[in-house]
Parts: C-alpha cells; sequence; structure tokens
C-alpha cells in the first residue's frame, strides 16, 4: 500500500524531486535522518521542554494535511485518515496499525517505530513527541476539532509497539486522558494557541507567528 501511494506519486510527478528540493504538489518537504529527530528530541528533552517538540510538530502536522486535503480535494474523514496514515509510513515515521477509529471523536493507532528510537541515551519514558504531534495535527483535519495525541504505550519502555489514542477533549476527558495530556504538552499554555490556528483559518506564516510566541 506504502509503496504503490508513493509510486503513484512519483510515476504522476506529484512527488518531485529538482534542485534539491522535495515537493509534494506545490507543498515543500524535508526528510530527515533518523539521527537529527533523535537529537533535536534529546535537545528539548535535557531543556525540560519536549511539549515544545510536540507543539511544533502539531503545526506541522496540521498544516500538511490541511493542504493536502485541498490539493487532492479530501473531504471525507476517512480519505483524510487513510492518505494521512499511508503519507506518514511513506515518509519513514514507522509502521502503522489502526485498532479503533471513530471520526469526529478518536483514532487509536500504534505504530512499529523506525530505529531512531535506539539513539536515546536518557532514562526511559514516553519520548514519541515528534509523532504524537505530527498526529496530533494531522488528526485535527479528520476528526473536525482540536485533537491531541497521548502515548499509551513505548518501544522505548520496553514494549513491542508504541501506541497512541488521538482524540479531541471530549474524548480525552472521557477516558481519563486529558488530565495526562495537560500536563505532558503543557496545554494550559498551548491549547489556546492550537484553538486560534484551528478555527482562526490562519495564513501558514500567521500560525508559526502565533505559535512562536509561546515557545
Amino acid at each position: 500500500m506504502v509503496m504503490s501511494l508513493l509510486l503513484k506519486l512519483f510515476f504522476t510527478g506529484q512527488i518531485k524531486i529538482r534542485e534539491g528540493t522535495l515537493s509534494l504538489s506545490g507543498i515543500y518537504l524535508n526528510i530527515l535522518p533518523a539521527s537529527v529527530v533523535s537529537t533535536i528530541t534529546e535537545y528539548f528533552l535535557k531543556k525540560k521542554e519536549l511539549w515544545k517538540l510536540y507543539a511544533i510538530m502539531w503545526l506541522n502536522g496540521f498544516i500538511t494535511i490541511k493542504k493536502i486535503d485541498k490539493i487532492y480535494h479530501l473531504t471525507k474523514p476517512d480519505q483524510i485518515y487513510s492518505f494521512g496514515m499511508d503519507f506518514g509510513e511513506a515518509i519513514g515515521l514507522g509502521l502503522y496499525k489502526t485498532h479503533e477509529y471513530f471520526p469526529g471523536r478518536y483514532t487509536h493507532f500504534k505504530i512499529k517505530p523506525n530505529p531512531y528510537i535506539n539513539y536515546y541515551i536518557s532514562k526511559p519514558q514516553y519520548i514519541d513527541y515528534f509523532i504524537a504531534g505530527t498526529m496530533a495535527g494531522g488528526g485535527c483535519n479528520v476528526h473536525n476539532s482540536v485533537c491531541q495525541t497521548v502515548e499509551l504505550k513505548c518501544a522505548y519502555k520496553g514494549d513491542e509497539f508504541c501506541e497512541f489514542l488521538t482524540g479531541t477533549e471530549e474524548e480525552l476527558k472521557r477516558r481519563g486522558l486529558w488530565e495526562t495530556a495537560v500536563k505532558r504538552y503543557n496545554l494550559k499554555k498551548l491549547y489556546p494557541i492550537q484553538k486560534k490556528i484551528f478555527e482562526g483559518n490562519l495564513t501558514e506564516k500567521d500560525s508559526i507567528k502565533l505559535l512562536l510566541k509561546i515557545l
């Protein structure tokens, strides 16, 4: 499925590599080595500011999937979700498997992560803020609401898979996970900004400026 998506995008000219840039129908992308993702995570971990990495990746996921929806005329939650998950696998975030999916409420999935997890040298903990932020931001477009992602299991803690739940505020409260998200991602500061970005129909540049005010 993933290879067929990549080949289709390449052969139809929707993914292009030209003059040192990678683009998907006009969306410019970067492919980061696993060691870079690890180093960035380790940097925020040492500063005790992993929530900032989550915030940055939330905005990245939100903007990217929103653009893809517009370019490919994806309007149904199932379309947005399927393309987003396939695209996430294609760019190397890991091998996804959905457990449960309820449009407008939550997505429950697990990932067999890529080897970047092996670069971490700090005390084992829930560490995949890079993935969690990306999936939460992209999930806003699927569930038509501001979403957060809570990592429930982590390969770095010894689990076979990393397991996540992306959900709306109401869903996370119903499951008793909202306070975990609030504490883990500093939502008292971040959540109001997420709402403004989601509800404001802002330009990409204005969304970035708004987020930078709290970082």
